[in-house]
């Protein structure tokens, strides 16, 4: 793997939440603030707003964006989905991409936890 897949994976894994998490002001409630947005920005009018602003960024047509959006994204961390992550992560470990499994960091109560990377 090359330098720049490695620092693209690094991005991809170490992003802005986790910017967002370092940098954020305490008090914030930051899984409901995630939730919300999530929320607001599956809204049909938002799905409608996106698909139009990048259909022509992408070169295709809004209905594809729209069914990218609505089908090819999960947007909750299931039992699943925190097992693909483990996997993705060691995977990347062992290319050379992070310099070690990272531990997955849960924010929320007992009742409802949210993950945050």
């Amino acid at each position: 793997m090359d330098s720049f897949h490695r620092q693209a994976i690094r991005i991809c894994l170490l992003g802005c939440a986790g910017a967002a998490l370092q940098e954020s002001d305490p008090t914030l409630d930051l899984p409901a603030i995630f939730r919300q947005s999530r929320n607001l920005g599956l809204t049909t009018s938002s799905l409608d707003q996106i698909s139009r602003e990048w259909a022509p960024r992408l070169g295709i047509s809004e209905e594809d964006v729209l069914e990218y959006l609505t089908k090819n994204i999960h947007y909750t961390l299931d039992a699943e989905c925190l097992d693909g992550l483990a996997l993705f992560y060691r995977y990347a470990a062992e290319l050379g991409a992070l310099p070690g499994v990272p531990e997955l960091k849960f924010a929320g109560t007992n009742k409802e936890k949210e993950v945050l990377l």
